[in-house]
């Protein structure tokens, strides 16, 4: 029988070989229908647009039935035939690890790199990783040029939070890995149950009056601002990618989050982070927010709206 923390540390990652082991020691064989249920909760987190955390499973037969869960999940989603259901599946269960290690020690974040195929080491205040093993995951990371990072005689450092998004998406790619599953290995119990799920549909491109006349925001995007991020974030970037550009959240928070990278190659003073981002992005979202005018964003923004939008200092209208 498994231990408390390897259990626990199983369900919060479910993709590890840890994770494997137990649920192989499970020894499952029929199909059962509460799993099914389980799994479909799971998927269909995943595949919609609210930011995904991970929630304390309170006991060891919750955390099996998660782990369980899992499986299925992976079963079903792969049963469900449609690449985007794939794509935000494993999306979702990466940001839900990724929260998970949000509150992980030094020692736990150590085995779960190991177990994804990291190395990763404590130096001071940051964290080493190998060149090569950064390069391998870091294309999902946002701000992840490794020009922006600190390098020496091939060792990546980084800073706890940057680390938490390299494991994202190195998790990620665990995830993926033999997905999806092939029908003729799916139990017939789950193909038709997954016929009764619908799959998500990709939004159609549409240019509209709307985003023509906030048009300049993408010129905001182009150029960093040195200073008034918070604000720029919350009244004009936020809104205008989720509402009128149709962005989904976790798409919005990725292209804000580059955005305040490069920022912060002006002036690496902010507090901006990344809950900060999400909740603007949720917040917008939810009211159905629109962006500031340019002529209210240049009377409010302090000036740096003129100087994103109009570089060589040209007067410009709205």
């Amino acid at each position: 029988m498994e231990d408390n923390a390897s259990l626990d540390f199983a369900a919060k990652y479910p993709f590890t070989e840890q994770a494997r082991r137990i649920v192989e020691s499970l020894n499952l064989t029929a199909v059962e229908p509460r799993y099914l249920d389980i799994a479909r909760a799971r998927v269909e987190e995943d595949m919609s647009d609210e930011p995904k955390e991970y929630g304390r499973i309170p006991t060891n037969d919750l955390k099996r039935n998660s782990l369980v869960g899992y499986l299925y999940s992976r079963l079903l989603v792969s049963a469900m035939s449609s690449d985007l259901a794939l794509s935000k599946y494993a999306t979702g269960e990466a940001r839900k690890a990724a929260s998970a290690m949000e509150a992980e020690d030094d020692k736990t974040l150590s085995i779960l790199a190991d177990s994804i195929g990291i190395k990763l080491s404590k130096a001071g205040p940051e964290y080493s990783v190998g060149l090569i093993d950064y390069l391998g995951f870091r294309q999902r990371s946002a701000g992840a040029s490794l020009a922006n990072q600190r390098l020496s005689n091939g060792t990546v450092f980084l800073q706890r939070y940057k680390l938490i998004r390299l494991l994202q998406a190195a998790a990620e790619s665990a995830i993926r890995r033999g997905l999806p599953i092939p029908a003729n290995e799916i139990p017939d119990e789950v193909l038709k149950y997954a016929k009764s799920m619908k799959a998500p549909q990709r939004k159609a491109a549409t240019q509209s009056k709307a985003a023509g006349s906030y048009a300049w925001i993408e010129q905001v995007l182009a150029n960093p601002i040195p200073d008034v991020r918070h604000r720029t974030v919350n009244l004009v970037l936020a809104p205008y990618l989720v509402n009128v550009k149709g962005m989904d959240e976790e798409q919005a928070f990725e292209v804000i989050s580059r955005y305040i990278e490069r920022c912060k190659e002006l002036d690496p003073n902010t507090k901006i982070n990344d809950s900060y981002i999400r909740y603007q992005c949720r917040y917008a979202k939810a009211k159905g927010l629109r962006p500031l005018s340019l002529a209210k964003a240049r009377s409010l923004l302090s000036g740096v709206i003129d100087k994103a939008v109009f570089p060589e200092g040209a007067a410009g209208d709205e």
